[in-house]
């Protein structure tokens, strides 16, 4: 009975994917490929002429082995080839070259097909095992109108970079994923040698722990790179299993890779695109724009930063190698609590969702405005409120404040914060920092039934500009925010960016 319903379910799987389209095709890679090798962990053979896979332009082919014959579904994404024949006999992922495939287990053993006239490489046909299949027999060639790097000159290489990665098909638990995100990435050689490739975006922060951790090795001339080992998001890398190449349509400046995730939780196809920290992006669409370009990336390059910060998109007071260039208050600020009770303008930020608060169901950043107000009864009262929650519908949060003495923060009494109601110090407001006093900063971690996240405030005065701060700017600062300011608004709309 368990089996059948096994089968019942997987049918209705496969039915829904080829309706959803999964088994894409790609035409370029349509063709009869003779298995040319196989081998087992007590055999070996080259080449069977009645044992083939015929790929058609739509996706669907042909396994023939002797006189049966198989329906199948293929794709290619990447460098990744997928066959699937079915719940009977499988699905198998193994790696697309230039005119012959590789599958390290084929129904447990190695098996290698080729288009017919194509020269296989002695490497992948010399008794290996299975695991040598993520071997190609020589390195990735360099990308045509690109100049080769003189002694393969790795210093183009090994500094800071900034750009995007985007996913797509996501099946299991990465559905729940955000399909793209802005991301930092560093190559740095090791006291060994080994040249590792460091990438991390907004959600995974940490510059050495982040997306992936890639060792790589490089093109005789420099001008591409490919995987030797590390790691990608929560698997282990081999040789080649990931090729990045410069892009000659932007004169060899950018970088660009892809390719096909695979692990137990689920698939996904990528997409990187990557250029060196400092350089400006104008030749570039603006749908292929970074999300953090105009706000967080160019305000940290006009303020001197000279390293992608570790937190993608987060304020960043610079530091260190760059000269604070953060404008302080042309005019007189009030002090004490008078310098609280007026209205502001920022953002803030989710991270970590869970639940229904799970990245890809709720927006992740957003303008918002606040206004402290005192009640008739003395108590400072703070509303907040964003693009989407605006105070039509009571907003993100009201909540009844007290302040320390000198009025340097201020705490929660009580109120309400999204769904929950809150209590003594919940939240802790800090004015501001040693590199900008006038700014607001609060985060926290919000739980109800309903699942959980991370969250992160911002928050300037209304009528202060955010010119040259290394901050990340509100998505609606130029196209909403500057203009209200010269129309001479004193106060922020009930509504953000209309």
């Amino acid at each position: 009975m368990k089996r059948t319903i096994a089968i019942i379910l997987a049918l209705a799987l496969l039915l829904l994917a080829s309706a959803c389209g999964i088994w894409e095709s790609n035409p370029d890679y349509a063709g009869t490929y003779t298995l040319v090798y196989e081998s087992g962990d007590d055999y070996s053979f080259f080449g069977d002429d009645d044992v083939r896979l015929e790929l058609y332009e739509n996706g669907k082919g042909l396994d023939i082995s002797d006189r049966e014959t198989w329906d199948l579904q293929w794709s290619v994404r990447g460098n990744t080839v997928t066959i699937h024949e079915g719940i009977l006999l499988g699905t198998y992922t193994g790696k697309m070259y230039d005119g012959f495939m590789v599958f390290a287990d084929w129904e447990d053993s190695y098996r290698v097909y080729a288009l017919d006239g194509v020269n296989v490489p002695d490497s992948f046909t010399d008794g290996n095992s299975p695991d040598s299949a993520d071997k190609p027999a020589a390195e990735p060639k360099p990308t045509a109108g690109i100049p080769p790097a003189e002694n393969a000159d790795l210093s183009w290489w090994t500094r800071d970079w900034y750009g995007w990665w985007q996913l797509a098909n996501m099946t299991g638990d990465y559905t729940q994923w955000s399909d793209s995100a802005d991301c930092g990435a560093s190559f740095e050689v090791g006291e060994d040698g080994i040249c590792t490739l460091y990438i991390w975006d907004k959600d995974w922060y940490d510059r050495y722990d982040g997306v992936a951790a890639i060792e790589v090795g490089f093109s005789e001339d420099g001008s591409s790179a490919y995987s030797t080992g590390g790691w990608f998001v929560f698997r282990e890398l081999g040789y080649a299993d990931i090729v990045i190449t410069r892009d000659a349509e932007s004169g060899g400046s950018t970088l660009v890779f892809s390719g096909h995730y695979v692990d137990t939780a689920g698939s996904f196809d990528f997409r990187f695109m990557l250029r060196p920290w400092g350089e400006r992006w104008d030749d570039v669409e603006a749908a292929n724009l970074p999300s953090y370009y105009h706000n967080w990336y160019l305000p940290l390059l006009e303020a001197g930063a000279k390293f992608c910060p570790d937190e993608i998109g987060l304020l960043i007071p610079v530091t260190g190698e760059t000269e604070n260039t953060t404008p302080q208050p042309t005019t007189p600020q009030p002090t004490g609590l008078a310098w609280w009770t007026r209205d502001w303008y920022g953002w803030w930020q989710l991270s970590e969702g869970t639940g229904d608060y799970a990245s890809g169901y709720w927006n992740d950043f957003a303008d918002c405005g606040a206004s402290f107000e005192l009640a008739e009864d003395g108590s400072c009262i703070l509303s907040i409120w964003d693009e989407d929650w605006g105070m039509d519908i009571d907003g993100v949060g009201i909540i009844n404040l007290n302040f320390t003495e000198n009025y340097d923060s201020a705490y929660s009494v009580s109120g309400r914060f999204m769904f929950k109601e809150l209590g003594y110090s919940e939240i802790q407001i800090t004015r501001g920092n040693a590199v900008d006093d006038a700014t607001l900063i609060f985060g926290g971690h919000y739980e109800d039934e309903s699942g959980s996240f991370d969250y992160y405030f911002v928050l300037r005065p209304w009528g202060m500009r955010w010119d040259n701060v290394a901050y990340t700017l509100p998505k609606s600062y130029y196209n909403w925010y500057l203009p209200l300011l010269e129309a001479g608004a004193a106060h922020c709309p009930d509504t953000i960016g209309n």
